[in-house]
């Protein structure tokens, strides 16, 4: 079993699958967002970006990540922590 099939059976908040699930969890407060960054690799400009779960430095929650407009060699990260 993966790290993260362990991290989804472990979070008390519900996985969300779409860009617009992720900024209910953040409204309801369940969710904060905590930072962006940028990372290397490439999120096609074609999509709103995608969402999965992240569990590290800043705590629990999920990542956002998204096309960066300027570049082809990086992408913009979003972490949305736990409150």
């Amino acid at each position: 079993m993966s790290n993260a099939t362990q991290t989804t059976k472990t979070m008390n908040t519900t996985q969300p699958q779409t860009l617009t699930s992720l900024e209910a969890l953040v409204a309801s407060g369940k969710l904060r967002n905590s930072h962006t960054s940028l990372a290397r690799g490439y999120v096609s400009r074609k999509s709103e970006g995608y969402v999965y779960e992240y569990a590290g430095k800043f705590g629990k929650g999920f990542v956002l990540a998204t096309p960066n407009f300027r570049s082809t060699r990086f992408y913009y990260v979003t972490y949305f922590i736990e409150a």
